[in-house]
């Protein structure tokens, strides 16, 4: 957990996806550093007793446990895709602290067993992927999916070259406790949050663009961003601009 900047500014508090690591916030954190405090978190790679995360649970319980003593005691919360998942989870349990909530290509949650049963055969597969496929293979085919349809080839390149050092079977561990199949459906609870809420999508990625305008059917009034020329990972691939979004959603809701 990094704090930056002072703290008699307005905290923001950031969560980093799957595979990633809190400096990869830095590109948006320096264009905000002189308005706002900024706390990067790390995801728990085990729980309290060193033990693989094994369930969504044990990765919420993991998460507010090595978090909740260390927040500030008024901020709002941002995060990416598995970030932004676990953020759903958390900030019903901080609502008495939260200013607000922002959301990147983050899920809400799968709503039939069907689509359960299918995920949580594909994250099988890609755990047994990570398990067994040399990393840089292995990070090859991920960043082959759909979702990532809007990274250039250098983008990809450069992304499989980031993750090179990381531990293939930590991240195995996590990719199940985390799978979307394990998730509540929190559509309902992100529909009735009292707090203002923003959610990004990067307007090359089409599927979130899709969950971001189904979500604004649960919660009328939700501020609906998209990042042109972005693909699923928006404040890696346009920094500055995500910052101008983020400041400009927070200064209306100071104002309000």
């Amino acid at each position: 957990m990094r704090p930056l900047a002072a703290p008699t500014k307005p905290s923001l508090v950031f969560i980093h996806g799957f595979l990633g690591s809190p400096d990869e916030w830095r590109g948006v954190v320096d264009a905000l550093a002189e308005r706002f405090s900024c706390l990067l978190l790390t995801l728990p790679e085990c729980d309290h007793q060193g033990q693989p995360l094994r369930t969504w649970d044990t990765l919420i319980a993991a998460c507010e446990r090595r978090w909740s003593a260390l927040l500030p005691a008024r901020f709002t919360l941002v995060g990416y895709s598995l970030g932004g998942r676990i953020a759903q989870a958390l900030c019903q349990n901080w609502l008495d602290r939260l200013e607000a909530v922002v959301l990147e290509g983050a899920h809400p949650g799968l709503t039939t067993e069907l689509e359960r049963r299918q995920r949580l055969q594909q994250d099988h597969q890609w755990s047994h992927c990570l398990r067994t496929t040399p990393l840089t293979e292995a990070l090859v085919l991920w960043y082959r999916q759909p979702v990532f349809a809007g990274l250039s080839a250098q983008q990809r390149a450069d992304l499989v070259k980031l993750r090179s050092g990381l531990d293939g079977e930590r991240m195995a561990d996590l990719l199940l406790a985390a799978s979307l199949a394990g998730q509540p459906d929190y559509w309902t609870a992100l529909a009735q949050l009292p707090v203002p809420l923003l959610y990004i999508s990067g307007a090359l990625d089409t599927k979130f663009c899709a969950l971001a305008e189904q979500l604004a059917k649960h919660r009328p009034g939700l501020d609906r961003q998209q990042l042109p020329d972005s693909g699923h990972n928006c404040h890696h691939n346009a920094p500055k601009p995500y910052a101008a979004l983020l400041a400009h959603f927070l200064t209306q809701v100071s104002h309000d």
